[in-house]
């Protein structure tokens, strides 16, 4: 088991009630369990508003940070300390 530290902010911050939380995952989870999971403990709408179930993937827009890397596919493993979710912004 180990400690993950999760940090919620924009849209996710609302949508799961709290800014930041600390759980514990079993070794060698995808990004997919984790999500699977905080939709367990917050809600499916959670789950919803991130995979594209069609694709079976990130849907557009969503950023998932682990450990200061933006996370690229859901079927990548739990290899950090931290994870934050958010919603990528654009500007100008």
């Amino acid at each position: 088991m180990k400690k993950l530290k999760l940090r919620y902010l924009t849209y996710f911050k609302d949508l799961v009630g709290v800014e930041e939380e600390t759980i514990m995952i079993k070794d060698e989870i995808t990004i997919e369990k984790l999500i699977e999971m905080i939709a367990e403990r917050h809600g499916e709408e959670f789950y919803k508003q991130l995979i594209d179930e069609e694709r079976r993937d990130l849907k557009h827009g969503v950023l998932i940070v682990m450990d200061g890397r933006v996370v690229q596919k859901i079927t990548e493993k739990i290899m950090g300390e931290e994870i934050i979710f958010s919603i990528a912004s654009t500007g100008g």
